[in-house]
């Protein structure tokens, strides 16, 4: 087995342990509360809420809610004692529109890019790391290689306008790898 391979089976374990101890922890630690007599300002934070963003975002604001992104951010409240979260839920770019306009306060799950830094204000530290995949036909096992110059010339298909999308292509060119892109 390729260290490579290695390597990334243990990143992958050591990930699932760790969201697994996380989930444990979120059920058996107490919710913050604060008692009705209390001078502590409860503030409402909006977050927005990406529908149908299965295992980040699971469900839809009123029902229950559950994901990994919901999880993180359950963890975050124990530290922002005070801060009661509203979910908003809305597409991509209805939410990103609300962000720039106020309308929210927070939104996870933003990749970053110098135009968005202009806009947006993020967190010095990483919520997580972000992983693109290309999925191929099953007979075309030289692309399962990992030898990225196996893309040379061929025709991917990608999404419009998002960032995903212009990540990967930034990520060709700079393999020096020319490919035709069909959206």
């Amino acid at each position: 087995m390729r260290a490579s391979a290695v390597l990334r089976s243990v990143i992958y374990r050591t990930l699932a342990v760790a969201l697994a101890a996380l989930a444990v922890l979120s059920t058996i630690m107490p919710a913050p509360a604060y008692a009705a007599n209390t001078d502590q300002q409860v503030k409402t934070v909006r977050v927005g809420w990406l529908v149908s963003n299965e295992g980040f975002q699971d469900g839809t604001p009123g029902e229950r809610l559950s994901g990994w992104g919901y999880e993180y951010l359950q963890t975050l409240s124990y530290y922002t004692s005070g801060w009661r979260y509203e979910y908003v839920s809305g597409t991509f770019t209805e939410l990103m529109d609300m962000l720039e306009a106020g309308e929210i306060d927070l939104m996870p799950n933003i990749s970053y890019s110098e135009e968005r830094a202009q806009k947006l204000l993020f967190s010095s530290n990483p919520e997580g790391t972000e992983r693109y995949y290309i999925y191929a036909r099953p007979d075309r096992d030289d692309l399962a290689k990992g030898d990225p110059q196996a893309l040379q010339g061929l025709t991917i298909g990608c999404n419009p306008d998002v960032m995903q999308t212009f990540v990967g292509q930034q990520w060709l060119a700079s393999e020096g790898i020319a490919c035709t892109y069909k959206e």
